[in-house]
């Protein structure tokens, strides 16, 4: 999406077609994160879901709103946010697997 708005500036593909890659790389990790989530909870797997809802959609309404106090003028919020958000998940779930070897 960066690439694509500093190649040819706000265009309606610029934003739909990284947007659809986003939207289908976060529908196919979902399942999975929400099941490793809920895996160490077996018998309070019910609390372990909702806790787990509640931290998705109450992280995702903190971005959303500290994303949209900027004007959308460009895609640049979003390009930035989505960088940002990508590389401290790869960053914390390295971590947590350095921890959890040792």
């Amino acid at each position: 999406m960066l690439a694509l708005h500093l190649t040819f500036g706000l265009t309606l593909w610029g934003f739909v077609g990284p947007s659809m890659l986003f939207t289908f790389g976060c529908a196919l990790v979902t399942g999975a994160g929400a099941g490793g989530a809920m895996e160490p909870f077996g018998d309070s797997s019910g609390t372990a879901a909702a806790m787990f809802g509640a931290m998705e959609f109450g992280g995702s309404a903190l971005i959303g709103s500290f994303v949209m106090l900027w004007p959308v003028r460009n895609t640049l919020p979003l390009a930035i946010e989505v960088l940002i958000t990508s590389t401290l998940s790869i960053s914390l779930l390295l971590l947590y697997r350095k921890y959890k070897n040792h």
